[in-house]
């Protein structure tokens, strides 16, 4: 059964990653601290864990691949290739197998997850045959080393981490979240997770500004990296401030988090970015002040609530396919046997 403290945390999550793709995806990193807007600079701080606390949650749950499940994924990878095939079809933009088959650029996330849930029964196998003290040390020594090639970067050799945007790093994730989940972690840092979330946030955002004063903007893409070790603790912290959650089983919570997965393909995808990208720039160049705030917080919330009701036809399809798939094997089994 799903527990509604954490499909609340999925959406949240998601909703972080829909307010990254609307700041500095849209404005560009900034590279000196005249072109700097603090209130982006923040936002960017705050949200920037948004995928991260995706797979996490992967991690806590642990997934092994089932026959269902994968046709499920796939089923909601074809229904919105489909969709954007017509959609391209429609205004007369190119078609391109990568973006149908969702190897593009744009697209980064779908591949890197797929190669996590092949990958996911062996990492379940490693954490069930080392001990606890074994397993924190196979975490942090993963995390270092990630942190020097993946994030410093300080070898020139490509071993695949790309800052964050890999299974790799996915798979590290999901290590750091099956520890959690089976050994669980301090209470105390539980209980200060919410305030440790916000003073990594502040610290990522003074040491963007300390960048950005000091004349090294040009290294704000590397501090922004997933695989930022400040960014995976403030990720950590985000998720346990909603695992220690006691609340009841919400029926509305958990469906809505069942399209967390479409609101990432819909607003991400290439079709829909120079539209997301236009309204944005377009709200903050027209308002100031609160009135910024309060059109950006709607537009996110606009595009959420439209994927997640463009979703409900692709669930109810689903249902569709599957009952009448049932039937008919639950037909052809009546035949056998008589």
């Amino acid at each position: 059964m799903r527990q509604t403290n954490i499909e609340l945390c999925r959406i949240f999550a998601i909703l972080l990653v829909v307010v990254v793709h609307s700041d500095f995806s849209v404005f560009g990193y900034p590279e000196t601290l005249s072109d700097t807007n603090l209130f982006l600079l923040l936002t960017e701080s705050f949200a920037i864990i948004g995928v991260n606390v995706f797979v996490l949650i992967t991690g806590y749950f642990s997934v092994t691949p089932k026959k269902s499940s994968l046709l499920n994924l796939t089923y909601i990878c074809l229904f919105y290739a489909v969709l954007r095939f017509f959609l391209n079809l429609f205004v007369g933009n190119p078609i391109t197998l990568n973006n149908f088959l969702f190897i593009s650029n744009s697209n980064w996330f779908i591949p890197c997850y797929f190669g996590l849930l092949l990958f996911a029964p062996a990492l379940n196998a490693l954490c069930n045959n080392l001990s606890k003290r074994q397993l924190v040390w196979t975490i942090l020594l993963i995390v270092l080393y990630e942190t020097y090639i993946g994030f410093l970067e300080l070898s020139q050799q490509d071993v695949g981490f790309r800052r964050g945007y890999s299974v790799l790093s996915f798979m590290v994730l999901y290590l750091i979240a099956r520890y959690i989940k089976l050994y669980d972690v301090l209470p105390k840092l539980k209980n200060w997770s919410g305030i440790i979330y916000i003073i990594c946030s502040f610290v990522l955002a003074v040491i963007a500004y300390l960048l950005l004063y000091f004349g090294y903007g040009k290294s704000l893409p590397k501090l922004f990296a997933y695989v930022n070790p400040l960014i995976i603790f403030s990720s950590i912290s985000f998720f346990l401030l909603f695992e220690k959650m006691e609340l009841k089983y919400n029926k509305t919570v958990n469906h809505i988090a069942k399209s967390c997965l479409a609101v990432l393909l819909v607003h991400a995808c290439s079709e829909a970015v120079p539209y997301m990208h236009s309204n944005y720039q377009f709200i903050y160049s027209s308002y100031s002040g609160i009135l910024v705030v309060v059109f950006w917080i709607v537009s996110i919330l606009v595009t959420f609530l439209f994927a997640v009701l463009i979703d409900q036809i692709r669930i109810y399809s689903y249902k569709i396919i599957t009952r009448n798939n049932n039937q008919n094997n639950g037909l052809s089994n009546s035949i056998i046997q008589s």
